[in-house]
């Protein structure tokens, strides 16, 4: 990411951990910073501060806490939010969901997957696209939604390839297929910085594959799951390089 002179809003009740976040922020030149230790805070003054991003702390102790105070966020705009957790049960990480985060940063934070994480959600902030009843992928799965505001999460090793739908991406499981509100653009920039990148690989200009499930293939064709996956000329020296190695 080059330009960082972006604002981040972060609220975090806890000065330790605000203090320990806006560090390694800095260290990573991120300087724009406006720090809040209630929801209350960053309410009166968002419509005029008009940050970049926001990192929410899930668990605050004021009058609102984090996903209460995303939720009337989303009734002004759709600023892209990465909630601080520690662990959370599942009704809060459910309740997390329906405010449509662009990620989940879990304490103690890790200066990687802080940088990982902004630019993933600035990159999803371009896209200006529905999230009604859309699947997330994040770096480590899938949040398949299922419905009335409830998600699933699914590995990634359980994806068997996705398909580029214009602005959208469809993401093929064993017996289902699932929308990701998502270019494939996008789609890839998060695979990229997902320990199980090496696992998938781009056949078509629509289509990524994941290796591990691909059970046949000709000069043009793989075969996944009984569906036939088309390969063009392009990628034929990564799919060459991934069939004949000794």
């Amino acid at each position: 990411m080059q330009n960082k002179d972006f604002q981040i809003a972060i609220v975090e009740d806890d000065s330790f951990v605000s203090l320990d976040l806006v560090d390694r922020l800095e260290s990573l030149g991120f300087s724009n910073l406006k720090v809040f230790d209630s929801g209350e805070g960053l309410l009166k003054v968002i419509k005029s501060l008009k940050p970049k991003i926001v990192l929410m702390d899930i668990e605050l102790s004021g009058d609102l806490d984090g996903i209460e105070t995303v939720s009337k966020i989303r009734k002004i705009n759709s600023i892209p939010v990465i909630y601080l957790t520690d662990h959370v049960d599942d009704n809060t990480f459910q309740r997390a969901l329906e405010t449509s985060p662009s990620a989940f940063l879990h304490k103690p934070f890790i200066d990687k997957q802080i940088a990982q994480n902004i630019e993933i959600a600035i990159s999803q902030e371009n896209e200006d696209f529905s999230h009604e009843q859309s699947s997330m992928l994040v770096l480590d799965g899938l949040f398949a939604y299922e419905s009335q505001g409830r998600y699933q999460k699914v590995p990634l090793t359980e994806i068997r390839f996705m398909k580029a739908e214009r602005a959208y991406c469809q993401i093929a499981l064993a017996d289902e297929s699932l929308t990701v509100s998502r270019s494939m653009k996008t789609v890839l920039k998060v695979l990229s910085k997902s320990e199980f990148k090496d696992r998938f690989i781009q056949v078509h200009r629509s289509y990524v594959v994941n290796k591990d499930h691909i059970s046949g293939f000709n000069a043009r064709t793989l075969l996944i799951d009984n569906q036939s996956i088309p390969t063009t000329d392009h990628y034929i020296p990564d799919l060459k390089a991934l069939f004949f190695t000794v």
